[in-house]
C-alpha cells in the first residue's frame, strides 16, 4: 500500500477486481470510494485472462476474485492465481448457495471470502485490509522460513567439516545427523547410522563400550538439547578415548601386580625401634595393614625374633660407622598370627647433607621355603643313610658292567644272602628271569642325559618284580647304576581282585538310567556311566582325565561348576542344588545336582560323586501348573473348588474380593449357604459313580457376607475322583452388577437415541421449512415494504383533494358534491386511518423482520453435524441461541447480551457448538423460573457475554436461578445426572456440552454457583487455528 495525500490515514489500496457482472463491480467500487481507511485505485476486469494480463505489468496490493468467470470456473480460478502470484492476497467473491465451494477456496490459499448478497461498504474494507495485513504476515514468515533453512544450511557445512565427531539425536533417540568424524569413530557412514536408534544415553557425559571388527574400544559422550531443523534434538560430540582407558587399565594392573609381590617395600625412620614412616600394601601378606605401622601402634623392631633382634642392631651399626650405605641381611619377622618367617631385608641408607642418618629404605622378601629346605637338606644327608637301610625296597648299586657294589638289608632278605655275598654278583643272576628282559635294561648309556628304565620281570621262583634302573654319572662319565626292585606279587593279584570289583562297578553304575559321574580331589574326571556319556555328548575316553572346561562348551556354566565342586571339598559333605545344563541333542535340560565327597579309609579326601536327574518334563509341568494357578488366581471371575458335600477346597482371590468369604468361613459351611431365596440344586444332581457328569450354568442371586445381594452367572463343573468316580464341584461365578446395570443404561441410551434420532429430523426438517418459509416472507416484507410506500403516495394525494376540497368550499362551489365528499371521509374516519395505517404497516414490517430473524437462526442453528471443523461466528450464535429458546425464558426472564465488538470466530464444529449453547441458555430458563416460585419474584434475568482473549473466546451465561447445592456439583456433568422432574430433563445435556467443549474442542467448561443466587457457566474455545 502507498502513501497518499488526500487525508484519510494517507493509505492509497490498489485494488483488481476480476468480475463480468458489471453491476456489482460499479457497486464494489462505489462501496470502496467511501472506504474511511484507506483510497482505493480500483481496476475491473470481466475475464481471468485479462485480469491475469494486467498483473503482468501492474502491482496491485489486492485481488477481488468471482468464481464464475468466463474463461474459468471454481477452484481452478482461485489456484491459477494464486499459483502466479502467491504473494497477493486473494479475496474470493461468491453466492449465499457457494459457501462451501469458497471455504475450499480459502483452503487453497485464499484469504478470506465475500457473499455478494451481503456486501456491505465497512466490511468490504476491513476485509481487504485484514487479507492485506494476513498475507503481508504470510509473506515475512516465507521469509523467516527460507532464512532459517540458510542459517541451517550454514550450521550443517559446519558440522561437516567439524574435525571434532558430532551425532545428531532426535527426543526419539533416531539418529537424525553424523558427521565425517563420527563415521570414522563409529567406523559406519552416515547413511548406515542415519535413521537407526540410538542406545547412547541423551544427557550428560558417558562412556560407551564399543565392539566392531577392530576389536574393543571406549567413546566419551557428552549431549545437550538443541533445535535441529525447527525440531528439538540432542547435539552429542564424540571422542575416542580408548587410550586413555587402557592407561588407566594398566595403571591399575600395575597397582594389582604391586600388591600381590611378595616384596615389601619399607621406609624406617633412624630412630629407636626403626619407626616406619612408608611401607607397601601388601604387608598384608604377614597379616598386617598399613595403618598398623603408620599409627605408631607397632614399629619394625617390635616384629623381629628377640633373638635376631641384638644381630640386626649390631650388623646396621657396622655398616653405618664403616660408612657402607648398601646391605643385606636374613632374619626373622613375625606376622599377625604369631609365626615368625625367614626374610631377606636389601637396604638403603639415607642421609641428609650433612651425612647424618635420617632413613634406612628397603625391600623385605619372604625366604622362609628356602631357609626350610637349606636346613631339611642337611637333615636329609643325615637322614639318606638310615632311610635307604630302612626301606622295603631292593636297592642295589652296580658298577657299568651291572656287578654289584652295595645292597641294602631289604636287598639280602629278598635273596638270601648277606650284603658280601651279593657283592661282585651280577644282577641279573639275582633274578634269573627272562635273558631278553635283562637286555632291554643293558643299552649303552654313554650320556649324562640318558634316562632311567623300568620294566617288570617274573623271577625263576614265581615272583612278579617290577625293577628300575638309573644310570649314575661322574663326571659325565657312566659310573654304574641304582637298581630299585619291588616283589609287586601281591599287589599283582589285588589289583586284578580290583579289577573284575571296577568292571562289576562300571556295569552297575551303566544300569543307572540317570547321569553319574566321578571326579578325583582336582576335579578331574575318573569314572562315569552310559548315560552321562549320552547326556554330555562325549565318549567315555574322552571324558575320564578331563575336567569340566574340556566338557561343557560354555566357560561361565563351566566355571560355576568348577567353584561349586571347589567349594564341596573345601565344606566336604552332601549338596543338592537345580541348575541347566546342554544336552548332547542340542537342547537344554533342567538337573538336579546330587553331589557328595568321598574319603580314603584312612579319612583322606579323595574326591566327589555326583548324580544328575533330568527335571525337565517336570519343571514344563510346573510351569504349565504356575500359570493354570496364576490365571485362576488372578481371573476376575469368583471360582471355588468344593469336595463331594459342597464345603470348599479352593478358592480364588476375587472369590474374596466379591463377595467377602475366606477360605476358613468356606471349609465350615456348603456353597448352597451363600445363595439368596431358592436354589436349583440341579448341579448337584451328579451321578457319583460316573466321572462323566457334565455341568450346567445358570443366573443366580448371591448374599455376601455383609448381606448385600450380587447378581451372577453361575456355571458349575463336577470334578471327576479315581476312587468313587464323583470328587466335588468347580464353581466359576461371573458378578453380573455391573452387567446388569450396563444392560439398564443400555436400555436408556436406546430410548435417547431414538429420541435424538426424533430431534435430529425435526432439526433437518426445521432447516428445510425455514429455508421454505424465508421466501415467502421476503415476499411480504418487500410488498408490506411497497405498500408502505405507495400508502404514503395515496395520503399526499388525498391531502391534496383535501385541500382542493377546503379551497372549492370556500368559492362556493357545488355545496351537494362537498357534502358527499365531507360525509365520505367522516364516515371512514379518514384521519384515524390515516394515523393508523402508517403504523399497522411498520408493526407488520416489524412482524415480518422477526420471522425472518428467527427462520435464518433456525437455518443456522440446525446445521448438520460435519466431521470437519469450520469457522464460526460465536456472537452470531449465542443470539440464534437466544431467538431459538425465546419461548423458554421470555415468560420467566429478561434476557441481556453483552457482546465483544471485535470478530469472535473459532474453528469448531458449528452444530454440536449450537447445541451446547441451546441446552445451556434452556437450563438457565429452566432453573429461573424455580427461583421465581420459590422467591415470589415476577422475573429473574439471563446474562450471556462474549469476550475475546489472546488464545481464546470466552462465553459466559450467567443466571439468576438456584444456584447448584454443594453435594451434587461432582456429578453435573455425569451421563443421565439431572434434578428436573419427568420430562423436563434427560440428565444428557450439560454431559453432552461438556464433551463436545473439552473433549472435541480441546477448550474449558467450568461453572461458579451460589445457592439461591444463580450460576454461571463459562466457556473457552481456542482460536490458534482461526
Amino acid at each position: 500500500m502507498g502513501k497518499g495525500r488526500d487525508g484519510r490515514k494517507g493509505v492509497i489500496v490498489k485494488i483488481l477486481m476480476i468480475e463480468d457482472n458489471v453491476s456489482f463491480a460499479f457497486l464494489a467500487g462505489k462501496y470502496l470510494s467511501l472506504s474511511s481507511s484507506f483510497k482505493a485505485e480500483f481496476v475491473t476486469h470481466q475475464s481471468l485472462g485479462e485480469g491475469l494480463k494486467y498483473l503482468e505489468g501492474n502491482n496491485v496490493d489486492v485481488i477481488l476474485l468471482d468464481l464464475h468467470l468466463p474463461d474459468s470456473k471454481g477452484l481452478d480460478t482461485v489456484n491459477r492465481v494464486i499459483s502466479e502470484y502467491p504473494h497477493i492476497p486473494v479475496i474470493v467473491l461468491t453466492s449465499f448457495d457457494d459457501e462451501d465451494t469458497a471455504s475450499e477456496a480459502i483452503k487453497k490459499g485464499a484469504q478470506e471470502y465475500l457473499i455478494k448478497t451481503e456486501l456491505a461498504s465497512e466490511a468490504l474494507s476491513k476485509t481487504i485490509s485484514y487479507a492485506i495485513e494476513r498475507q503481508s504476515l504470510m509473506n515475512q514468515v516465507k521469509h523467516a522460513n527460507a532464512l532459517v533453512k540458510e542459517n541451517e544450511a550454514r550450521f550443517h557445512k559446519m558440522m561437516d567439516e567439524n574435525s571434532d565427531a558430532v551425532i545428531v539425536v532426535g527426543p526419539d533417540k533416531i539418529i537424525r545427523y553424523v558427521n565425517p568424524a563420527a563415521e570414522k569413530i563409529f567406523r559406519k557412514s552416515s547413511t548406515e547410522m542415519t535413521g537407526t536408534e540410538s542406545s547412547y544415553p541423551l544427557t550428560g557425559r558417558s562412556n560407551v563400550k564399543l565392539v566392531d571388527s577392530d576389536g574393543v574400544r571406549f567413546i566419551e559422550i557428552t549431549c545437550g538439547p538443541i533445535s535441529w531443523e525447527s525440531d528439538p534434538a540432542f547435539i552429542c560430540a564424540v571422542r575416542d578415548i580408548s587410550e586413555s582407558i587402557k592407561i588407566r587399565e594398566h595403571e591399575e594392573a600395575l597397582k594389582n601386580i604391586i600388591a600381590m609381590s611378595p616384596v615389601i617395600t619399607f621406609l624406617w625412620r633412624a630412630e629407636a625401634g626403626w619407626p616406619v614412616e612408608l611401607v607397601s600394601a601388601n604387608i598384608s601378606l604377614f597379616g598386617y595393614s598399613q595403618e598398623d605401622f603408620y599409627s605408631g601402634r607397632i614399629k619394625f623392631a617390635d616384629i623381629l625374633h628377640p633373638d635376631d633382634l641384638q644381630r640386626v642392631g649390631d650388623e646396621v651399626n657396622f655398616y653405618v660407622e664403616n660408612s657402607i650405605d648398601h646391605y643385606e641381611q636374613e632374619y626373622r619377622l613375625r606376622n599377625a598370627d604369631g609365626v615368625y618367617k625367614w626374610v631377606s631385608d636389601k637396604s638403603i641408607i639415607k642421609r641428609d647433607a650433612k651425612g647424618g642418618i635420617t632413613h634406612f629404605q628397603g625391600v623385605v622378601i619372604d625366604v622362609n621355603g628356602r631357609k626350610l629346605a637349606e636346613e631339611a637338606l642337611v637333615s636329609a644327608e643325615k637322614e639318606k643313610a638310615t632311610i635307604l637301610g630302612s626301606i622295603s625296597e631292593v636297592v642295589i648299586f652296580t658298577d657299568e658292567d651291572k656287578n654289584i657294589k652295595w645292597a641294602n638289608k631289604a636287598a639280602s632278605d629278598a635273596f638270601g644272602m648277606t650284603s658280601d655275598e651279593l657283592k661282585h654278583i651280577c644282577c641279573y643272576d639275582l633274578w634269573k628271569g627272562n635273558p631278553d628282559d635283562c637286555v632291554l635294561c643293558k643299552p649303552e648309556r654313554k650320556s649324562p642325559s640318558a634316562s632311567a628304565r623300568s620294566l617288570e620281570m617274573n623271577s625263576s621262583d614265581g615272583r612278579i618284580w617290577k625293577i628300575n634302573h638309573y644310570p649314575v654319572f661322574q663326571r659325565d662319565k657312566l659310573d654304574g647304576y641304582v637298581i630299585v626292585a619291588q616283589d609287586i606279587s601281591s599287589e599283582k593279584e589285588a589289583e586284578s581282585i580290583l579289577k573284575d570289583r571296577l568292571n562289576f562297578l562300571q556295569t552297575l553304575l551303566d544300569t543307572i538310567p540317570n547321569p553319574v559321574f566321578c571326579k578325583d580331589e582336582n576335579c578331574v574326571y575318573n569314572l562315569c556311566n552310559k548315560a552321562y556319556e549320552e547326556f554330555i555328548g562325549f565318549p567315555k575316553s574322552k571324558i575320564i582325565g578331563s575336567t569340566v572346561y574340556d566338557i561343557v562348551k560354555d566357560f561361565g556354566c563351566a566355571d560355576s561348576y568348577h567353584k561349586a565342586d571347589i567349594d564341596l571339598l573345601a565344606k566336604r559333605g552332601t549338596r543338592v542344588y537345580e541348575s541347566t545344563l546342554a544336552h548332547s541333542d542340542g537342547t537344554v535340560r533342567n538337573v538336579i545336582f546330587y553331589k557328595a565327597v568321598y574319603t580314603k579309609t584312612d579319612g583322606q579326601l579323595w574326591g566327589t560323586i555326583g548324580i544328575m536327574i533330568d527335571i525337565t518334563e517336570r519343571k514344563k509341568r510346573e510351569d504349565e501348573l504356575k500359570m493354570i494357578y496364576t490365571a485362576v488366581e488372578e481371573a476376575m471371575e469368583a471360582i471355588i473348588i468344593t469336595d463331594s458335600e459342597g464345603k470348599a477346597q479352593y478358592m480364588n482371590r476375587a472369590f474374596t474380593e466379591i463377595l467377602g468369604y475366606d477360605l476358613d468361613y468356606m471349609k465350615e459351611n456348603k456353597i448352597t449357604s451363600i445363595y439368596d431365596g431358592d436354589v436349583d440344586y440341579s448341579s448337584y444332581n451328579i451321578d457319583r459313580e460316573s466321572s462323566s457328569s457334565r455341568g450346567c450354568q445358570g443366573r443366580a442371586k448371591l448374599r455376601r457376607r455383609d448381606g448385600v445381594i450380587v447378581p451372577a452367572l453361575v456355571r458349575s463343573t463336577p470334578i471327576p475322583s479315581v476312587q468313587n468316580g464323583f470328587g466335588g464341584m468347580l464353581f466359576i461365578m461371573t458378578d453380573l452388577t455391573e452387567h446388569e446395570a450396563e444392560e439398564e443404561r443400555q436400555r436408556k441410551l436406546e430410548f435417547q437415541l431414538v429420541q435424538a434420532q426424533k430431534l435430529e429430523s425435526i432439526g433437518q426438517l426445521a432447516a428445510g421449512i425455514a429455508h421454505e418459509i424465508n421466501t415467502p416472507t421476503q415476499f411480504v416484507g418487500d410488498n408490506t415494504n411497497f405498500l408502505k410506500d405507495s400508502f404514503a403516495s395515496v395520503v399526499r394525494i388525498i391531502d391534496s383533494y383535501s385541500v382542493l376540497l377546503d379551497k372549492s368550499k370556500a368559492a362556493g362551489h357545488d355545496s351537494d358534491a362537498i357534502g358527499e365528499i365531507e360525509k365520505l371521509l367522516e364516515s371512514e374516519d379518514w384521519n384515524y386511518l390515516k394515523d393508523e395505517i402508517p403504523q399497522a404497516i411498520d408493526q407488520t414490517l416489524d412482524g415480518v423482520k422477526r420471522v425472518s430473524d428467527i427462520v435464518l437462526a433456525m437455518k443456522e442453528f440446525s446445521h448438520p453435524k460435519t466431521d470437519e471443523k469450520k469457522n464460526l461466528d460465536i456472537n452470531r450464535s449465542v443470539q440464534n441461541a437466544t431467538i431459538v429458546t425465546r419461548n423458554e425464558w421470555k415468560y420467566f426472564a429478561d434476557l441481556n447480551l453483552e457482546l465483544c465488538g471485535e470478530s469472535c470466530c473459532v474453528k469448531c464444529y458449528p452444530g454440536e457448538l449450537n447445541q451446547v449453547l441451546l441446552n445451556l441458555v434452556v437450563n438457565a430458563a429452566h432453573t429461573v423460573d424455580e427461583a421465581n416460585k420459590k422467591l415470589k419474584r415476577a422475573k429473574g434475568s439471563i446474562s450471556i457475554k462474549t469476550l475475546k482473549h489472546d488464545d481464546c473466546v470466552e462465553i459466559i451465561i450467567a443466571d439468576t436461578g438456584m444456584g447448584i447445592p454443594e453435594e451434587i456439583r461432582p456429578k453435573v456433568y455425569d451421563m443421565f445426572f439431572t434434578t428436573k422432574g419427568v420430562g423436563r430433563g434427560t440428565g444428557q445435556g450439560l454431559a453432552i456440552a461438556y464433551d463436545v467443549i473439552v473433549h472435541k474442542h480441546k477448550g474449558e467448561l467450568y461453572f461458579e454457583t451460589e445457592l439461591d443466587k444463580g450460576t454461571a457457566f463459562h466457556i473457552k474455545l481456542p482460536t490458534g487455528d482461526v
